[in-house]
């Protein structure tokens, strides 16, 4: 069965795999300072750059529990910090 064949299913998918279909639309979320953005129309490296200010510990083998990669601030920068840099090719599984 495939996604369009369920009536009103929601499927997931990382946003370049998406991009790459061409036809499907992504989300645009709103980022902390207001503004909704698409991950295209973002800047993930503002994000990423907003984390390492706001309280990334400088050693790796500290405490990283109170860090979060969520809705870091800046008017550029997403909501999700996270960028997908593997691909898997599933149907070679045993």
């Amino acid at each position: 069965m495939q996604l369009a064949d369920d009536l009103f299913s929601i499927g997931y998918m990382d946003a370049g795999v998406g991009r790459s279909f061409g036809r499907l639309k992504e989300v645009s979320l709103q980022n902390k300072a207001g503004l909704f953005l698409t991950s295209a129309e973002s800047d993930v490296s503002a994000a990423a750059s907003e984390l390492f200010k706001s309280g990334w510990p400088s050693d790796p083998t500290e405490d990283f529990s109170g860090v979060s990669l969520l809705d870091q601030p800046g008017e550029n920068t997403w909501w999700v910090v996270l960028e997908n840099r593997g691909t898997w090719n599933c149907s070679k599984a045993p």
